[in-house]
């Protein structure tokens, strides 16, 4: 319900006077940033219009048509546009009675022609949070010929509430992942639409930008400088 920093505003108003040169989408002056902050290497970061634009990304370098996702039966509706844009075979796997994921769940819906499995955390409409042991869980038992895409577009506000670092688990799985996040929600920005992915390969992260416009966000994010 708050507007932006009053710092970001400023930074908006300067990069505005450069908006006559076309935007570069790997975020020069934000990806050392959030590759010092995150531990990672800068060419496992990319960049989508807002996290939503990532997920269809993330689904369509994946999964063709008749393989498998597996997702939680209870989970942001634009999932399902996603899935229905992919014309994947969808696995909904039931939440436990509290809404929660039911990580154990999603492992046995593992199957041979499985290649995508998705998990939020803490997972949009029920707000819940997965436990380390649960992080654990999904990064190991999922097999590593599936790709892992954990979503945590609400980051700043789990760890606010305790939760684990997602980030620190998965570095430590052999088989591939994503996860996303966005300053569309703690940074009070969600009209700049701005996400960004971390990827465990700089491979995955190229085969994203295959999949987005040259100039897929705006150059006040490709120029701003907070």
């Amino acid at each position: 319900p708050h507007p932006p920093s009053k710092k970001v505003l400023k930074a908006i108003q300067k990069a505005a006077l450069e908006l006559n040169r076309y935007p570069d989408g790997t975020c020069p002056n934000l990806t050392p940033r959030l590759a010092e902050a995150n531990d990672v290497p800068e060419e496992h970061i990319c960049f989508g219009a807002g996290s939503t634009q990532l997920l269809t990304a993330i689904a369509e370098i994946a999964v063709g048509p008749g393989d498998q996702i597996i997702s939680p039966e209870i989970v942001w509706r634009r999932f399902q546009g996603v899935y229905r844009a992919v014309a994947a075979t969808v696995t909904s796997v039931p939440n436990k009675k509290d809404g929660a994921i039911d990580v154990g769940g999603m492992i046995k819906a593992v199957g041979n022609n499985s290649k995508l499995l998705i998990v939020l955390t803490p997972n949009n409409p029920t707000g819940l949070m997965l436990s380390k042991a649960e992080i654990h869980t999904i990064c190991h038992e999922t097999p590593n010929n599936v790709l892992l895409f954990i979503d945590e577009a609400y980051h700043e506000f789990a760890l606010h509430a305790g939760g684990v670092s997602v980030l620190e688990i998965l570095k430590s799985r052999k088989g591939p992942w994503v996860l996303t996040r966005t300053f569309s929600k703690a940074y009070a920005l969600a009209g700049l639409r701005l996400g960004y992915a971390i990827c465990s390969s700089e491979q995955i992260v190229n085969a994203l930008r295959l999949t987005t416009s040259t100039f897929n966000i705006s150059g006040i994010l490709s120029l701003i400088h907070i």
